[in-house]
This record gives structure tokens, sequence and C-alpha cells, in this order.
């Protein structure tokens, strides 16, 4: 038997993968741990929604998120960072559940970049391509211009416009 030093890099990485996935779920149990002494920490539970939403445990997400939102209705990013785990528990649609949740932060910051595109989402997935295309133009203008989301963005609103048979130069904010 010779030895692989691919192998031996794989295996090294996989208990290191390992090894921090153990870390992260302890300090999961750490933080849930605080919140049932702390239930009241919005702070607590959003941390905790977010983290569950990196490591894609959505259905986790969107009930730590929920408390959060409940403890501060007002806050317009984490009811609309609430709304976004509901989009990826249901798949990447935007459910009537998310939906109301994102008018509702539309009403707090009538320009909250993330719930105007998932606004955008769901006009596309009713079929009003040509309405999710103005209000993505629009997140695209109005946006924050170094936002890492943002080349995604314009890449998905230039291939609806290129769909819809426009030109993209003439629909689309000139890039930055």
């Amino acid at each position: 038997r010779t030895f692989d030093p691919e192998a031996a890099r794989a295996a090294e990485q996989q208990l290191a993968e390992k090894a921090a996935l153990a870390e992260v779920d302890r300090m999961i149990g750490v933080l849930v741990g605080r919140l049932k002494k702390a239930p009241n920490d919005v702070r607590g539970w959003s941390l905790l929604g977010l983290t569950y939403f990196k490591l894609r445990r959505m259905d986790e997400a969107v009930d730590a998120l929920a408390h959060a939102v409940a403890l501060d209705p007002k806050d317009a990013g984490l009811r609309s960072q609430y709304g976004e785990a509901l989009v990826f528990a249901a798949s990447g649609t935007v459910t009537p559940a998310a939906a109301k949740i994102f008018d509702e932060v539309l009403v707090l910051d009538a320009k909250d970049s993330r719930a105007r595109f998932y606004r955008g989402v769901a006009l596309l997935q009713a079929g009003k391509d040509r309405e999710a295309l103005s209000l993505w133009a629009e997140v695209i203008r109005d946006g924050p211009k170094d936002a890492p989301w943002m080349a995604d963005l314009r890449e998905q609103a230039t291939l609806l416009a290129e769909k819809l048979k426009l030109d993209p130069k003439t629909v689309l904010p000139a890039p930055k």
C-alpha cells in the first residue's frame, strides 16, 4: 500500500470540517440555552436565525427569526431576513406568507432591497415578467452598488430583459 497525499489531505479536510461543525453545534447549544433563560433577547434570536440560515437549516431559521420579529416588529431589516428564510424554506418560492412579510417590510422601509428583490421574484412567479424587470431595474438603480448580490441581480435582470426581447442597456441602469 502506497501513501496517497491527496487522500490524506482529503481525510484531514473532512476531519477539520467535522470539528468545525461540532464547534458550531456547540455554540448553537450555548445560544439556545441562553435564549431559554432570556427569551426576549431579540439579538440572540436574530443571531440564531441567521446561523441556522447559513447552515441551510431553514425550518429552524424561520422559527428563530419569527421569534425575533415578534419581539421587534418594527425592524424592517430583520423582517426582511425572515421573509427571505421563508422563501428558502419553500425552495425558492415566494409564498403568500413571504409576500405578506415583504409587503410589511416595504411599509416600514420602501427602499429595502431584499424585499423589493423578492417582490420581483413573486411577480416573475406570477408570470408578470415586465413588472418584475421594472422593479429589479429600480433595485439596481437604488441599491448599494458594492453589494455582493448586485452582480447576480444585474445578470438575472439582463437575462429577463433578453427573454422579453428588450435591450438590457435601455431598460437597466448602467453599471457604476
